[in-house]
């Protein structure tokens, strides 16, 4: 229980509603099964909890294990590659050194923010292909914050 108090509020929270969007959608399926008796909503909403509570449960291992990964740093720059789903993230950490990493283009960036990364650790190996190791690392990406400047 230590490790989920000190971990970080961005993984805490993708955690808690990950397992209230199952409760929610299970209970608005069960209020709708009362009045209407729809069985297949009931099943399909089953199993969209089920779902949702095993990912949260992989997510709360996660973050007990820390088996996750921070990569903080300043955004430098954004690539899109055409005719694809992602974009290239051109990181500078305070050392220096370049990152550049594969993100959907449904994050949010802006060149000058900083920014922390979280990825689960032990993500797939490099096969060589820039598509193909966007696809293989789609599911190790656990969520971003901007960093503000303490004033």
């Amino acid at each position: 229980m230590e490790k989920w108090i000190h971990s970080p509020p961005l993984l805490q929270q993708k955690t808690v509603l990950t397992l209230f969007l199952g409760v929610g959608i299970m209970g608005i399926a069960t209020v709708m099964f009362f009045l209407s008796k729809d069985h297949i909503l009931l099943v399909l909403a089953a199993c969209i909890f089920l779902g949702c509570v095993l990912k949260g449960i992989r997510f709360w291992g996660i973050i007990v294990r820390e088996e996750y990964e921070v990569v903080t740093g300043i955004c430098i720059g954004i690539q899109a590659v055409p005719f694809r789903r992602y974009r290239k993230i051109f990181l500078q950490d305070e050392a220096g050194n370049e990152t550049t990493l594969l993100l959907e283009k449904c994050q949010p960036l802006k060149p000058g923010c900083s920014y922390r990364f979280y990825f689960q650790r032990n993500g797939p190996v490099s096969v060589g292909s820039e598509y193909l190791d966007a696809m293989f690392s789609a599911d190790h990406f656990l969520g971003c914050e901007e960093l503000h400047p303490e004033i």
